[in-house]
């Protein structure tokens, strides 16, 4: 009864990865999912196969405003190195270039869509183990109302 009740835990949520080289996904996304590097979560990212450097965007939305928190974070360290930014909408409310760690931060879209965009560029210098990020979707999105024109 209780490996039944365990699979069924497991099967209900869903991982994402981060897509690799210049490629972009949209993740339909729910409370208890979770979100991986490219690698996933049992392996290095994957480093960049189409160039110097590859930027692939992860679009994560759900119903209602979506948040990440980070359990874990490596990415390779260089001059150039590997970068990650999160986006509500146009703006950047997490850049790894800041030189703070993400771990045990949560970061909740504030756009009218609810929605998060994940940027991350690789290099193909090194990679390292990536991240491990947990999934809340709370809420419900409200779109603002369009005031008439006065006449």
């Amino acid at each position: 009864m209780k490996i039944f009740i365990l699979l069924t835990f497991v099967l209900f949520f869903i991982g994402h990865n981060q897509p690799p080289n210049n490629k972009a996904d949209i993740f339909e996304v729910q409370t208890g999912d979770k979100f991986y590097d490219s690698g996933g979560p049992l392996g290095n990212y994957l480093n960049c196969t189409e160039g110097d450097y590859c930027i692939s965007n992860s679009i994560l939305c759900g119903d209602g405003v979506v948040s990440l928190k980070f359990n874990s974070f490596s990415i390779f360290p260089a001059n150039d190195g590997d970068r990650l930014r999160i986006y509500s909408g146009a703006e950047e409310i997490y850049s790894s270039l800041s030189g703070i760690s993400p771990v045990g931060q949560t970061f909740t879209s504030r756009d009218t869509t609810g929605c998060l965009v994940v940027a991350f560029m690789s290099t193909s210098i090194g990679a390292a183990a990536g991240w491990d990020a947990d999934i809340t979707v709370t809420g419900t999105v409200t779109t603002p109302t369009e005031t008439p024109p006065t006449p």
